[in-house]
């Protein structure tokens, strides 16, 4: 099992990760993002380039962005741009693309980059689609059986001759959350007489587990059966799945569904009452979900730690894997049993992986007390000799920040091929570390090379996520990409190349709307002396509805003493403008299916459409088994304040639960929730929106058809409200 600390910090905090060196703050929040999936990919600032590089205008360019190319071209024929390294240096891995070794100056490269992933992006057509029905024969194969496929398409997949399945594939090792696991296409569903697919695939013997898809041929259409995938899972017996195919379902829900994750762990520890590692995947979802603490709970597992602990402690040799999860287990159980294991765990099998995880832990608590560097890189050297698989990617990333904060280029160099060498995700490790290098003074201009590399080379390493059609991926790649321009637009202006820096940054904000950027923008603009870039700027992250409201204030004071009340209206008007203007351009309409029904707390039944009453209405699904619904909660109750307070509402929606119970109605009288709460009526309104999991918010029209898919924060539902609610007025 992982690490993984329930309450993630702040996205400022995420922000700004790599701004300072050690501090006890950069020390918990490495630990945390070690296993963090969420947190790494808010702080994965760079993707891949994207489309070869030519000179022609991007389709749909504006006459100012036109014209900006046009000088960036101009500057750059004239000789005075920075250019891109090429070359073989050591540091750089081989271009994989002729292109690549191209020469050509940093901002041009940026402006021709982003030409076809940003400005020629359309918006893709979207999802009314009914899902189809994959049938697998036998529906639990064995390991290295022959699998029949069959498939009834919808209607938007219906059409095409043949049909590609795509799926993530797991072995019995593999680690939790979607990254760097292996996704490829594993068969070619070829329409036969009857009007159904078919096709006959064998998955390898390693594979014990696999989510499927279908789509066509281009990656346009992709039929995920509602969110949820097709499932392969393997069997010993041919009766139930094995150990280790509910294991690797385990790994794959984290980050994606708390609840399916639960109730996998609840099946593994009923088909396989004897094995710990189900009780201990049970306990962490159980802690995670905010539920350990009930009494029945607990008493369920007191049980089984003790069942367990009189067993092995009558073993003379326990294996390493064994030591590892008793200790583990044992830690949300009961603290004396704890103690115990873990210290037979660190005295038999040090270099275990759960062993290495608390000595990793170790080393950050005596960093945040001591704050002695060298002794603790010198420990993580160490403990990176005696790496595991699993942990030597959290190893290199915890040391690495604190190799940087040192300014020693060795020690920086050497746990950055580290951290490239064991990162499930090459692309992102390769960017980050450029990021992290180039906030630091000292490596400031390394971090920008290796920052133009990893822009030039990110376009071949990118890969196309499962449940992701290939306008969608352009879209994310395209997005990352602009953190990009925005970060080495600011070290440009930091290291004195104003100008290439400036263009950088314009090109960075020409499109999309993204806080990390335009806060870059706005500190490069001021460091560069282009105050009025800066206060524009300024005007766009007041007109961010998830700004806290003191930071407004603070930046409305300082602009209105600066420019005048006339002159910062005009400004913060304009970027209101710009913000809803920006935000809807992500917006798609789509109707919702069926006819959802809500009930109250007094049991009246309700539709949606009458519940959200012609009003901009934000569709909170919510549970308060559910630790990541726990932890918005704080976030919700704001929100929903602030919504009506605009004008606008939020519906919250309970499916998990029929009706209104005594302990239901404590815990939210407790936790201050004062937005009524309605009651899913036979899971129609979750059936309408797709829905799988918690929290999902999704934004409704004044006329009620959904405008922005679900999103996994309040906040953000509230900037998407805001900007449909302030769309209207323009």
């Amino acid at each position: 099992m992982p690490f993984f600390p329930l309450r993630h910090p702040s996205l400022e905090a995420l922000s700004n990760f790599t701004d300072a060196t050690a501090s006890p703050e950069q020390a918990r929040i490495a630990a945390h993002m070690a296993d963090c999936a969420e947190c790494r990919r808010t702080t994965q600032h760079f993707r891949a380039a994207r489309a070869e590089l030519t000179g022609a205008k991007p389709p749909g360019m504006s006459a100012d962005l036109a014209a900006l190319r046009d000088r960036v071209l101009a500057s750059r024929a004239g000789g005075t741009r920075i250019i891109i390294p090429v070359g073989s240096a050591s540091a750089q891995r081989a271009p994989t693309r002729p292109w690549v070794t191209v020469a050509v100056g940093a901002a041009a490269v940026m402006a021709l980059l982003l030409g076809d992933a940003v400005w020629s992006s359309r918006r893709e057509a979207d999802a009314s689609i009914t899902t189809g029905t994959l049938t697998m024969s036998p529906s639990m194969p064995r390991s290295g059986q022959v699998l029949q496929l069959t498939y009834d398409a919808p209607g938007s997949l219906a059409k095409y001759a043949t049909l590609t399945v795509r799926a993530r594939l797991r072995s019995a090792q593999d680690q939790s959350y979607e990254t760097g696991i292996p996704v490829r296409a594993i068969a070619h569903l070829a329409r036969a007489g009857d009007g159904r697919y078919a096709a006959r695939v064998t998955l390898p013997d390693s594979i014990v587990f696999a989510a499927l898809v279908v789509e066509d041929s281009t990656g346009t259409v992709i039929d995920d059966n509602n969110s949820r995938t097709w499932e392969v899972l393997t069997t010993v017996d041919g009766t139930m799945p094995s150990l280790a195919a509910l294991d690797q379902r385990a790994h794959d829900l984290m980050g994606r569904n708390f609840e399916e994750g639960h109730a996998t762990t609840k099946r593994m520890v009923a088909l396989y009452p004897d094995s710990i590692q189900g009780w201990s995947w049970l306990a962490s979802f159980e802690s995670w979900m905010g539920i350990a603490d009930v009494d029945s709970v607990r008493a369920r597992h007191q049980a089984a730690l003790k069942r367990f602990d009189r067993k092995w402690r009558a073993t003379t040799v326990v294996p390493a894997a064994i030591l590892g999860r008793l200790a583990w287990y044992a830690r949300y159980v009961d603290s004396t049993t704890h103690r115990y294991w873990r210290e037979r765990l660190m005295r038999e099998a040090p270099t275990d992986g759960f062993a290495l995880q608390w000595r990793v832990i170790d080393v950050l608590t005596r960093l945040s007390a001591q704050l002695d560097t060298a002794a603790a890189l010198r420990t993580l050297d160490t403990l990176w000799m005696q790496r595991t698989a699993g942990r030597a990617a959290q190893i290199a990333g915890i040391a690495l920040p604190v190799a940087i904060g040192t300014a020693r280029r060795d020690l920086a160099d050497q746990w950055a091929a580290r951290v490239l060498e064991s990162s499930r995700s090459g692309m992102a490790a390769e960017a980050s570390v450029a990021d992290q290098f180039v906030r630091a003074p000292a490596l400031a201009g390394e971090g920008m090379e290796r920052m133009r590399h990893a822009l030039a080379s990110a376009a071949a390493t990118d890969v196309r996520r499962l449940m992701e059609t290939t306008t969608r991926r352009d879209l994310r790649v395209a997005a990352v990409q602009r953190r990009v321009l925005a970060s080495l637009g600011r070290a440009l202006v930091a290291s004195g190349a104003t100008r290439a820096g400036l263009d950088t940054l314009s090109l960075a904000g020409s499109v999309g709307w993204d806080l990390q950027v335009i806060r870059a923008l706005r500190t490069g603009s001021f460091d560069a002396g282009d105050s009025a870039t800066g206060w524009s700027m300024t005007a766009r992250l007041v007109a961010d509805p998830s700004i806290p409201a003191g930071n407004r204030d603070a930046l409305t004071g300082e602009a209105t003493r600066a420019l005048g009340t006339e002159r910062w209206s005009a400004l913060r008007a304009e970027g209101t403008r710009m913000f809803a203007q920006r935000m809807l351009e992500d917006s798609r309409i789509q109707s919702l299916a069926g006819a959802p029904r809500l009930r109250d707390g007094a049991g009246r039944e309700q539709t949606l459409r009458a519940v959200a009453a012609g009003r901009v209405t934000v569709v909170a699904f919510w549970s308060r088994f559910c630790g990541w619904a726990l932890e918005d909660l704080e976030n919700l109750n704001d929100v929903a304040k602030r919504l009506d307070e605009s004008g606008a509402r939020m519906v919250l929606v309970l499916d998990d639960e029929p009706a209104p119970t005594p302990a239901l109605t404590a815990f939210l009288a407790g936790r201050k929730v004062s937005t009524p709460v309605w009651f899913d009526v036979s899971h129609t309104t979750s059936k309408a929106f797709n829905n799988w999991g918690t929290p999902m918010y999704y934004v409704l029209d004044e006329a009620g058809r959904l405008r922005f898919n679900a999103v996994t924060t309040a906040k953000e539902a509230l900037v998407r409200a805001e900007a449909l609610r302030i769309s209207a007025t323009y």
